[in-house]
């Protein structure tokens, strides 16, 4: 059809459909239906620059199965930083390398409204002492760290142009700094009015994709290359405190799979918060 005979409706429904908006709708749909609280198209301040920076979706789950749960005063939430890439016809390509002996690869970054340091809380059954989070909840026993091997490098092939060479790094570089930046949810008046829960909010960084993934490894002088829907990759930064974040890298078709996956994790998470007894102290910790 010609452009000058098209209604300016049409021409706005083919601008739309080209556009990144289908597939952010379309993953906020889904993460309601699964009883996930979304939020669309949030800012957060950039603490190195100063500026407002736009993260596509944040997601918190909001009922008992689905990202927080609460029984005696004890809350766990994870929260989902989301950066969604339109369809492409270019794939992309992680390089694998082996996870070894490590049993926990990646940082997961939390906030907690208990402890005196970062990345730890008090519990009472030790009187009063000091625990590593991620040993005290079993981090490397949570289903998204279960992979045997992992990325850290990758390709866009086919290409010329700098920009979509640089997609996957702009992507990577966004989730990791709402990661960076992301407060902690238990910041808000609801939360500090209630002096006597227990908060522990886990953030994950997660990039979805509407195209097609592969993973390669070399053998014996070739690759192997593997169609996939789901690929762990861990960002080496020179953030101490999320030093190695894992990231999520999902295919879009498979979303509810990976969301079901970290749901599990939740429920896990929570059995374990909520069996311990913590000693409350008055300094609250921002991670």
């Amino acid at each position: 059809m010609n452009q000058a005979c098209e209604s300016l409706e049409e021409r706005i429904r083919k601008f739309l459909l080209k556009s990144g908006f289908p597939l952010e709708i379309s993953m906020c749909q889904k993460l309601e239906k699964r009883k996930w609280l979304v939020f669309p198209n949030e800012y957060y301040r950039d603490s190195e620059t100063q500026m407002d920076k736009e993260i596509d979706i944040i997601a918190r789950g909001v009922e008992s199965d689905h990202g927080v749960t609460k029984i005696d005063e004890k809350l766990i939430c994870i929260t989902l930083l989301i950066e969604c890439k339109r369809k492409s016809d270019k794939p992309w390509v992680f390089f694998l390398r082996d996870k070894g002996g490590q049993s926990f690869i990646g940082t997961l970054k939390f906030s907690t409204n208990i402890g005196e340091k970062k990345g730890y809380i008090l519990t009472k059954e030790q009187k009063g002492s000091i625990h590593d989070i991620s040993e005290l909840l079993q981090f490397d026993s949570l289903s998204q760290y279960k992979f045997t091997k992992y990325a850290t490098s990758y390709v866009i092939p086919f290409t010329d142009n700098e920009k979509e060479k640089r997609e996957i790094y702009e992507a990577v570089n966004s989730v990791y700094s709402a990661l960076k930046n992301e407060k902690p949810s238990f910041e808000s008046k609801s939360f500090l009015s209630q002096p006597s829960m227990v908060l522990v909010n886990f953030f994950l960084p997660v990039i979805i994709f509407e195209g097609d993934l592969y993973t390669a490894t070399l053998q014996k002088d070739d690759f192997h290359l593997k169609k996939v829907d789901y690929i762990p990759y861990i960002l080496n930064s020179g953030d101490e405190e999320i030093r190695r974040s894992l990231i999520h890298i999902v295919n879009s078709k498979a979303i509810d799979a990976f969301l079901q996956m970290i749901e599990y994790d939740l429920r896990l998470l929570f059995n374990r918060v909520e069996s311990l007894q913590f000693e409350r102290v008055e300094k609250t910790i921002h991670s």
